[in-house]
């Protein structure tokens, strides 16, 4: 494992929305900082890194308080000065001589701080303010009034402060009579927890064990690191199914070590329920009487065992706490505390199967759980939940693994969450085990478009060809209407135009024929999205997705309508800002229903980039652009989602001329040679189009860091031209398959300048632009694949997205 990073490397997770300003010891008055958090959420962490940044001549005191330093006055400034053998001896056993007055012993501490400051600046660190001693408290508020270049920063748990401890007084008081700067620490998300995960590690992680670690921790950093730390040589995946490391697990448990036997037996019982524990299925499965249990809870809760996360609902503050206990329980205890769950569950016609499932397998009863995985499964899918679908699916195919319906659900749940490998996996099967004609076209849809994003053209082609084989054998109807989509899907999918129109048709009128609702608004999207490809009836495609989007999001069909929007916002720009954003915005509200990640994330902050740069933003759109490239670049990611946005921003950089910015998102794309195709798009000069095409064919700019080089990746370097002409005679011309600029897009954008902050016209207003490469003069070649680097050609066009994957 890698040596745990800084916090200045870019691969460590920002927290900076929850983060202060970075407060340098001001001239005047002393700067004071708060920082509040639950443990084991980076508090101190966050100072010690502040103390790395500072100059060397600044004095750095650091003291921490400890449980039971109440009784042992100015606990923090003895902790603090200790190590400084300059501190006076006298001074030092006047500050603890207990026959001295408050008053003195105060004025003793100051000038102890004093002598070892100076006129030095300094920063003064008071740790665990919710332990500490009322004569800390008060030295803390008199160093406050200090003047001088002084940074005072104090921790707290805000959960450990209660009215009888010095900290609250101080706090109230400090918030009066200064300005200070209160910063909350909250969790990592899951995308900091993958960012926290690939920095620990050297590599980006597996999305679905960053996600389960996630879940396991809670987000919270010190956890997290505990188990990296305590299972060395384990990979993330692994780790997931570790049990908790003995240190760890002790720790944890002495939250509840001293509970009396009927808080600990409800506890427990707590700890079987899950992750969500209602308070009605708590008294079931215990038996206690409500003011029991009230009382009960309300002491987990003040102890920081529980929380009250809803209405009548509580959880475990940390999950870590609930495994911990559960860790120690029998297994035949464990089931017996299921099956009462269970048993009140169904008895009182549950409407949560997920949680029937939960228990139904903790208990041993596996037809209840596979029939609660069916509806759960359906019924995630519905609402947009689809890792959890995935997740419900997988419990099910546990016990059944040939289940057609269950393997269905899992590969679209696979789909929609982004997970391309599990996908295929599920998508496979679900097609060799498909009873009937229906399941077969249906998985072979799915496996049409998950060959396309994971980049399999052969498969891709292979399964096209498997389709119209089936549509052969079946007589009219559904499944074969269906089957004509998918090809028209594959069609449009691979720039074939004309088979798309002529497949998407033929599914048309069968859908009239048998009246198909949901193949009728599948083949419109095909033959909308096909239509809105060619300047000559891009306004007919643009009008039939139009009205699809309202028919498919009336009939709840939300990945129909997202990728309609899709295709709208990303095709001929809509005539306003506000048009485009709201398009945009809507097409995100829909993928978010469907759980269709890759639309609701990826793709929509691409969108942004682009409308920024219709506006003339440039440091908009770089912006929008990294924004959904930190959600992103910590997981580790296949096919076309493999770094989504890196060519994209390389483009971006170059165009404002930072040369710098550009290696890294070049070098981390799956297709580098695309660059090239970027420099050419932006204007670049041709001398620099030569060093970069000369550059792609060295180490440096070679072969991306994790990735082989592969015989078809040397053979597109190759074919790459390595000199351009100086000048074109005549401006640009515009392909046949170009988009226009939007009307409001009439000023050439601005380029951000990160070191003055001043906007400059882009480098393509001004120099001469390039001539295009042979062959494409007179616009690029109505075949994609005849043009240089087609599929940055595409990108920059429009971004390849689920209406055609990227």
């Amino acid at each position: 494992m890698t040596p745990w990073p800084s916090a200045d490397s870019p691969t460590v997770p920002s927290r900076r929305a929850n983060h202060p300003r970075r407060c340098q010891p001001s001239d005047d008055r002393a700067a004071i900082a708060i920082i509040a958090g639950e443990p084991g959420i980076g508090k101190t962490r966050l100072v010690h890194e502040l103390l790395t940044t500072m100059p060397a001549e600044t004095v750095a005191l650091v003291g921490q308080a400890e449980p039971g330093s109440l009784s042992r006055p100015y606990e923090v400034l003895l902790d603090a000065i200790d190590g400084h053998p300059e501190v006076d001896k006298e001074q030092l056993a006047a500050l603890t001589d207990a026959e001295r007055s408050p008053v003195e012993r105060l004025h003793t501490g100051l000038a102890i701080l004093a002598d070892l400051i100076g006129d030095s600046p300094a920063v003064i660190f008071f740790e665990d303010l919710h332990w500490a001693d009322s004569e800390s408290a008060a030295l803390f508020e008199r160093i406050a009034d200090q003047h001088g270049p002084r940074l005072l920063i104090g921790t707290y748990r805000p959960d450990e402060v209660t009215r009888r401890q010095p900290v609250a007084g101080l706090l109230a008081r400090m918030e009066r009579r200064h300005a200070v700067t209160h910063v909350r620490l909250n969790r990592l998300t899951p995308a900091q927890t993958a960012a926290l995960l690939a920095a620990a590690t050297g590599a980006p992680a597996p999305l679905r064990a960053a996600t389960a670690l996630h879940h396991r921790t809670g987000g919270n950093p010190f956890f997290l690191e505990e188990l990296l730390r305590a299972l060395p040589g384990y990979d993330l995946e692994a780790l997931v199914e570790q049990p908790l490391p003995w240190s760890l697990a002790d720790v944890l448990r002495r939250q509840v070590d001293d509970l009396d036997p009927i808080s600990h037996r409800i506890v427990e019982a707590a700890t079987v329920l899950g992750h969500r524990i209602p308070f009605d299925l708590l008294a079931d499965v215990t038996g206690a009487s409500e003011d029991e249990l009230i009382a009960v809870l309300r002491n987990l809760v003040t102890r920081g065992v529980l929380v009250e996360s809803g209405e009548d609902e509580f959880a475990f503050r940390h999950a870590l706490v609930r495994e911990a206990i559960g860790d120690q329980m029998l297994s035949r205890q464990r089931r017996r505390l299921h099956e009462a769950a269970l048993d009140a569950l169904l008895s009182g016609g549950a409407s949560d199967p997920a949680m029937v499932a939960h228990h139904a397998r903790g208990a041993g009863r596996y037809e209840d759980m596979i029939a609660a995985a069916r509806r759960g499964t359906a019924r995630y899918l519905s609402i947009g939940s689809a890792y959890q679908a995935l997740q419900l699916a997988e419990m099910g195919l546990d016990e059944v693994p040939d289940d057609t319906d269950l393997l269905a659900a899992a590969a679209r749940a696979a789909w929609l969450a982004g997970l391309l490998d599990d996908a295929l996996r599920y998508g496979r099967r679900w097609r060799d085990l498909a009873g009937s004609t229906t399941d077969r076209a249906e998985s072979l849809y799915l496996l049409v478009r998950i060959a396309w994003e994971s980049r399999a053209t052969d498969e891709m082609r292979a399964l096209t060809h498997d389709i119209g084989t089936l549509i052969a054998q079946l007589p009219p109807g559904a499944d074969q209407a269906r089957a004509m989509t998918a090809i028209a899907q594959s069609a449009y999918l691979r720039d074939d135009l004309d088979a798309a129109l002529l497949w998407s048709d033929r599914a048309l009128a069968l859908a009239d024929e048998f009246d198909l609702p949901a193949v009728r608004l599948a083949a419109l999207l095909e033959k909308g999205a096909t239509l809105s490809e060619r300047p000559q009836t891009a306004a007919d495609g643009r009008e039939i997705l139009s009205a699809l989007v309202d028919e498919a999001e009336k009939a709840g069909e939300w990945v129909l309508a997202a990728r309609a929007l899709n295709a709208l916002v990303h095709g001929e720009p809509p005539t306003s800002p506000a048009e485009h954003a709201e398009t945009l915005e809507r097409m995100r509200v829909n993928a978010e229903r469907a759980g269709f990640e890759s639309l609701a994330v990826a793709t929509y902050f691409q969108g942004r980039a682009r409308l920024a740069l219709r506006a003339g933003d440039l440091c908009a759109a770089i912006a929008a652009l990294k924004e959904g490239r930190e959600q992103d670049r910590s997981y580790r990611r296949r096919g076309r989602w493999a770094d989504y946005h890196g060519g994209f921003l390389a483009g971006l950089y170059l165009e404002a001329g930072e040369l710098d910015q550009v290696e890294q998102p070049w070098r981390s794309n799956e297709q580098t040679h695309d660059l090239i195709s970027a420099a050419l798009h932006i204007g670049l000069p041709a001398h620099r189009l030569d060093q970069m095409a000369t550059a792609h064919s060295t180490p440096t700019y070679g072969t991306p860091t994790g990735h082989s080089s592969t015989p078809s990746s040397q053979r597109r370097a190759a074919s790459t031209p390595r000199h351009w002409p100086a000048t074109c005679p005549s401006p640009r011309p515009t392909s046949s398959r170009r988009r226009p600029a939007p009307p409001y897009a009439s000023a050439p954008p601005a380029v951000c300048s990160r070191t003055t902050g001043a906007r400059r016209p882009p480098s393509r207003w001004k120099r001469p632009r390039p001539c295009w490469p042979s062959g494409v003069a007179g616009g690029w070649p109505s075949s994609p694949r005849s043009a240089p680097n087609w599929a940055w050609r595409r990108s920059t066009r429009r971004p390849p997205s689920p209406a055609r994957p990227p």
